[in-house]
């Protein structure tokens, strides 16, 4: 072998970050000192009793505390010798049953931590099947926030040490709940009887977990339906969820798919929002789980599809970039049982074209210079972390950042081509250019309601006006003959 390959071999074995070994129980931990790349703040937690943290069921008890190390636009919380209480304990469902876990914690108090709005409640989420810039949640939630969704989580990357051993990159993150800052709807108490109370507040997921706060709509196809909030059930309560959903359930899967009757219970524009979104992601599992969903109090108050949460499938479809909906050729384990219904729905359909038309100029316009600062600010601690949880798999963070980017680019240029909206003149975004576009055109301008987007100016000259009329009418005689 070439000495010089062989001292480099050499120093890079004495100079790694080496494992170490408890004297009690000849168990390998990681010494923070040796491990923490300290180019992130460090969050540290210790249980009481040095106790792991090795269930979902019940929080355990312990203190934390934050170091910012001086870095810019972070604040220290707590300190080595005051530091503050917290609970913690394990979350999630598949990702749990990972090596490197992630975790649920509630703090003694309200606290901005990480600068994240006040608040006790906060997930520590490991992303370890994505160790590719950890960009599927971020690349989506940034999707999600171009496309004006009320609430899109937050996260921010840490490196995290808990009983003094380093457990590597993690991401302090809003998990969903009912919150002024999160979910802001109004809160139902747990066990209400009043008719009036219990129409909303409530907080849903379209789960594909067994859940004890849950009822089955169809075993057959794993429709299953979680309450977050309220968390206890009084009989009325109970029976209010679940009759308003088994006749959601009904009224999409009716026939006639000209039909809007499910309109009058779910709220179409952020419904088309989330399907958007998760279709520019081609998230397969978009309609299978962890889909959350919400309702505030009122009889007339309808269900709001969001927040978005729960990337893992996206980004990652075993044909790549294709010119199909992204429910189809999906993994067997997701049942999408919903959105193949929705979809066929021609009013529903026109939503999407309509909102895609405003909105997708706002996903890519600067969306690479949002994503490079994000990989480049995680790369020394993702090393790191790779190094600590070798079996996580991955590629280079450069690469995949630039693959995320392109990604994202050429699926938005794919669903225009998907959405006619490469068809011009087509006024009222309903895939077609005929006399409704000219009925849809002359009441824009009577009304001023530009609102539907630029394919109304029909001549392209900046204006919306008579000569727009003509140039369709003339468009559509010219197509006709």
């Amino acid at each position: 072998m070439n000495k010089q390959i062989l001292f480099a071999i050499l120093l890079a074995i004495l100079f790694a970050p080496q494992k170490v070994f408890s004297q009690e129980d000849n168990k390998p931990t990681y010494d923070p000192e040796e491990w923490c790349t300290k180019t992130l703040p460090i969050l540290y937690i210790t249980t009481d009793s040095l106790k792991p943290i090795d269930t979902k069921e019940y929080y355990i008890t312990g203190m934390y505390y934050l170091d910012a190390l001086g870095l810019e636009g972070f604040t220290s919380i707590g300190a080595k010798d005051s530091q503050l209480p917290l609970e913690i304990k394990g979350r999630g469902n598949a990702s749990w049953k990972l090596a490197k876990k992630p975790y649920k914690i509630k703090l003694g108090k309200k606290t901005a931590l990480m600068g994240l709005p006040k608040s006790k409640h906060f997930a520590l989420l490991a992303h370890f099947e994505d160790w590719r810039g950890y960009l599927k949640d971020e690349a989506a939630f940034e999707v999600s926030r171009r496309m004006k969704m009320a609430f899109t989580p937050r996260q921010c990357p840490i490196e995290l040490v808990i009983n003094g051993e380093f457990y590597g990159i993690y991401f302090v993150t809003q998990n969903v709940r009912v919150d002024p800052d999160r979910v802001n709807i109004q809160e139902q108490k747990d066990l209400d009887t009043i008719p009036e109370n219990i129409t909303g507040g409530w907080l849903i997921e379209r789960d594909n977990y067994k859940d004890p706060n849950q009822f089955v709509i169809d075993p057959k196809t794993n429709l299953r339906i979680t309450w977050h909030s309220p968390e206890i059930l009084s009989t009325q309560q109970f029976n209010y969820i679940h009759d308003l959903f088994f006749k959601v359930d009904s009224l999409i899967k009716v026939e006639d798919k000209s039909s809007r009757e499910w309109e009058k219970y779910i709220d179409i524009d952020t419904l088309a929002r989330f399907y958007i979104i998760n279709e520019v992601v081609e998230n397969t599992e978009a309609f299978s789980g962890s889909l959350y969903m919400h309702k505030n109090r009122g009889a007339d108050t309808k269900i709001i599809f969001g927040p978005v949460w729960d990337f893992g499938s996206s980004f990652s479809h075993p044909g790549g970039i294709h010119g199909k909906w992204l429910w189809e050729d999906a993994p067997n384990y997701t049942n999408n049982v919903w959105i193949q219904d929705l979809a066929k729905f021609p009013h529903f359909q026109q939503v999407i074209r309509e909102i895609w038309t405003k909105e997708h100029q706002n996903i890519l316009n600067g969306f690479k210079e949002t994503l490079f600062p994000w990989c480049d600010r995680l790369k020394p601690a993702g090393y790191a972390d790779r190094q600590r949880w070798q079996d996580g798999g991955g590629h280079d963070i450069d690469y995949q950042s630039r693959k995320h980017v392109r990604w994202i680019t050429e699926r938005v240029t794919e669903l225009n081509k998907i959405w006619n909206l490469e068809i011009t003149n087509d006024v009222n975004n309903d895939g077609e250019v005929d006399i409704t576009d000219v009925t849809t055109l002359i009441n824009i301008i009577l009304t001023g309601d530009t609102t539907i987007g630029t394919p109304a100016d029909c001549n392209c000259d900046g204006t919306i006006d008579i000569s727009d009329v003509t140039e369709l009418i003339q468009y559509i005689i010219c197509k006709e003959i």
